[in-house]
């Protein structure tokens, strides 16, 4: 096999692990949506719309929770809209 090909196979294989990895990632982060989500419904429903906020950062620090519009990625539906 010549350095081409090796090379070839080296940035498919870069590829596919950078994918995996984003797959992996957005699964996680959209975990972490749906949690913000549920507290946010819970809020509103208890007739405090706004306490889910505190809820959310309450629990990011201690249970590792991270807030989901702090992943440092863009949103996929803005991507997909422009």
């Amino acid at each position: 096999m010549n350095s081409y090909n090796m090379a070839l196979k080296q940035d498919r294989l870069m590829g596919l692990l950078c994918q995996t990895l984003y797959l992996i990632e957005s699964t996680l982060m959209d975990n972490h949506r749906a949690t913000a989500r549920q507290l946010a419904q819970a809020a509103i429903a208890a007739g405090h719309p706004l306490e889910w906020f505190e809820q959310l950062y309450a629990k990011a620090r201690p249970e590792g929770i991270p807030v989901p519009w702090a992943d440092h990625t863009p949103n996929p539906n803005m991507i997909e809209l422009f």
